[in-house]
């Protein structure tokens, strides 16, 4: 075994598995019956309705968005849900060619900054084959890394993959101790650089961006200090594209990124006309607790008005112009201390949970949401076309027409 293998079993700095929220089915069907006195019996005939549904939600679904609970959603309200699943499949399949664009952060980041829209500066790019835009850093073994990181700016540096999703293999790095050889990280931690090395190798293929590190608005600092909590912004995008539905990602603890299936953090609701904070929940049901105030900071976040959310909104639609052909996409956008910066966009809308778990409703609710997945529905490819376009991305690592 190498110094290298042993490095990679010893501990991995750069998560590469997504660990959403727990959902123990079997305990929540005996929790739905024991607190929502719902027969078991009742609980399959309820799923099997909701995945059979317009929805397509699946029994963890159920679930985590209490949908058992008949004090909380009438039949109606239930019916409202959009499944991840359902929704996803339909979106990214709606045109594959634009949806493919959205995988890559790098392109699509410099296709907004083209149209004068802001997003954040990358500084530098780890690759293997060596190819960068014009102006940005190529930095392809230890000894670049360590050069990079000696002439780290004040703000600081974020790194993340050029194709992931969900904030997998983030790190926000302060600064670099050149006797130790060591990266100082915004967690309070340290890692060698060597062994950071090791952890990006898997990302040389794709690519891993080195980006300056955003600081939030001077209003939202005392409630996250230096961090950066993310707009979810969900955009129906058929025709003029219309702002739907806004959440609020917020960290908490010592977590480096926003994202709600990390342990801790917490999700807004937000009105999508005024940036009013309405609702926040710390998790998933049966465990679900409503919050008033931040946890850490102990400010209240209900009631809170967001700020910049005339030019965050002007920002998303102008974005959002960008890429027609999709349907539905979900951009995340910060709201930091140099105006609203868009952070990167989920073609196919993002994760359901997202837009429906703070809110309490479902998305079909919606009018536009409701037109736009009955569009999909009729122009869905059927599943021979589907098949072979799956295969050919994955053999072939290309989209097929």
């Amino acid at each position: 075994m190498s110094a290298a293998d042993t490095l990679e079993e010893r501990r991995e700095l750069l998560d590469s598995r997504r660990l959403d929220r727990p959902v123990d089915t079997n305990e929540s069907m005996h929790l739905a019956k024991e607190r929502a006195g719902v027969p078991f019996a009742q609980q399959s005939r309820d799923m099997l309705s909701l995945r059979r549904g317009s929805g397509g939600i699946e029994p963890n679904e159920y679930y985590y968005f209490g949908l058992y609970d008949r004090t909380l959603f009438d039949d109606a309200a239930r019916a409202a849900f959009l499944g991840r699943w359902r929704v996803h499949r339909m979106a990214s399949a709606f045109n594959e060619e634009v949806f493919g664009k959205t995988g890559d952060k790098v392109a699509i980041q410099r296709m907004l900054a083209a149209v004068g829209i802001a997003v954040p500066r990358t500084l530098a790019l780890y690759n293997r084959d060596g190819t960068v835009d014009e102006g940005i850093r190529h930095v392809g073994d230890i000894d670049d890394l360590r050069r990079l990181f000696l002439e780290i700016p004040s703000a600081g540096l974020f790194g993340k993959p050029v194709s992931s999703v969900g904030s997998l293999g983030v790190i926000s790095i302060d600064g670099f101790d050149v006797e130790s050889d060591r990266l100082q990280i915004s967690d309070g931690g340290s890692v060698s650089l060597r062994e950071f090395v090791v952890e990006l190798k898997r990302y040389e293929e794709d690519g891993y961006q080195f980006q300056e590190r955003l600081h939030c608005h001077f209003d939202i600092k005392p409630i996250l200090g230096n961090r950066i909590g993310t707009l979810r912004v969900l955009v129906a995008n058929d025709g003029e594209p219309q702002i739907v539905r806004t959440s609020w990602k917020i960290p908490t603890g010592t977590n480096m990124a926003d994202n709600f299936w990390r342990k801790g953090n917490l999700l807004a609701a937000v009105e999508p006309e005024t940036g009013r904070v309405y609702r926040v929940v710390d998790d998933v049901y049966p465990r679900l607790k409503e919050i008033t105030e931040h946890p850490d900071s102990h400010v209240r976040l209900i009631d809170f008005m967001l700020p910049d959310w005339r030019e965050m909104r002007e920002m998303v639609i102008e974005a959002s112009r960008t890429l027609t052909g999709l349907p539905l996409l979900g951009w995340d956008v910060a709201l930091t201390d140099r105006g609203p910066v868009i952070v990167e966009v989920e073609g196919n809308g993002g994760h359901p949970m997202m837009t429906q778990l703070a809110q309490g409703r479902g998305l079909l609710e919606e009018p536009a949401i409701r037109s736009v997945m009955e569009k999909m529905r009729k122009m869905q490819p059927s599943m021979p076309v589907l098949l072979f376009r799956y295969i050919r991305r994955k053999v072939l690592g290309k989209a097929a027409p």
